[in-house]
């Protein structure tokens, strides 16, 4: 693992472990988490803070099947995975409603997949839109 992936992943643990146990939050949206990996946000949240949900959103199918096939062992409704797709942030926002629920705080942890949006000269679906509209659902 290269020094900056390393830096990231630590970097990511820091925030989690920060926004569960100090913070109070206890919902995690993970966009773009890619495969999981040793110390994933839900191994991370649960340790922190017992009862914490995550939801992993990914568009890459094989992501999905890894991640569905890994963790089949969490409690029902502690950690969920959903085929969506940054770039279509409102769907990616209706399917996740349906695992946290939105009247509460969420974190929406957008690691390292900001720069995967859209075209930048499409006012419209830039990162700082889709991150705006991301942040506009929020509580």
């Amino acid at each position: 693992m290269s020094s900056l992936a390393r830096s990231c992943r630590y970097f990511t643990a820091r925030l989690v472990r920060f926004l569960a146990a100090e913070a109070g939050i206890h919902q995690f949206l993970d966009i773009g988490a890619g495969l999981p990996l040793q110390d994933s946000t839900h191994d991370i949240a649960e340790a922190a803070a017992p009862g914490c949900r995550v939801v992993y959103a990914d568009s890459d199918p094989m992501v999905m099947a890894y991640a569905r096939a890994l963790l089949t062992a969490r409690p029902p409704g502690s950690t969920a995975h959903i085929h969506a797709d940054l770039n279509d942030p409102g769907a990616l926002l209706d399917v996740a409603r349906a695992a946290l629920d939105f009247t509460r705080p969420v974190a929406v942890l957008l690691m390292q997949v900001l720069g995967h949006i859209g075209d930048p000269r499409d006012g419209d679906h830039t990162a700082l839109a889709v991150a705006g509209q991301i942040k506009d659902a929020l509580p």
